[in-house]
């Protein structure tokens, strides 16, 4: 079975991803606070893929990012960006910071499954 960590912020955007991913049967792992984000991440659970809000408490998600790909031993999971907007440049900086694609509120079912998949399927 496929984990993914969601790290975010609002609360109803993170049940919003919770539900179209396990109805999709994915096991997901839901918070809104980047320490108990990371304890999850660094607790041995394999995670396949982690969905971070660049609208975090103090603007940490590009810290975060940072400190996930500097840690060798989760710096493989893929990291999708959830941004605020379409029209900032959270996205393009995300991608330079390391995620590998993101996704823009407001949270389409279709867009986000499209994503996950094409980076769960690239994993196996």
């Amino acid at each position: 079975m496929n984990n993914i960590l969601i790290i975010e912020r609002d609360d109803d955007s993170l049940y919003l991803l919770k539900e179209i991913l396990e109805d999709k049967d994915y096991n997901v792992l839901g918070t809104t606070s980047i320490e108990n984000g990371l304890d999850i991440l660094k607790r041995g659970i394999s995670i396949q893929l982690v969905m971070l809000s660049t609208f975090l408490e103090n603007k940490e998600s590009f810290n975060v990012i940072e400190r996930i790909k500097r840690d060798s031993a989760i710096s493989y999971i893929p990291i999708i960006a959830v941004t605020s907007s379409t029209r900032t440049n959270e996205g393009a900086r995300a991608l330079k910071e390391g995620c590998s694609a993101y996704i823009s509120k407001p949270i389409e079912e279709e867009t986000v499954l499209n994503v996950v998949e094409k980076f769960l399927k690239e994993r196996i």
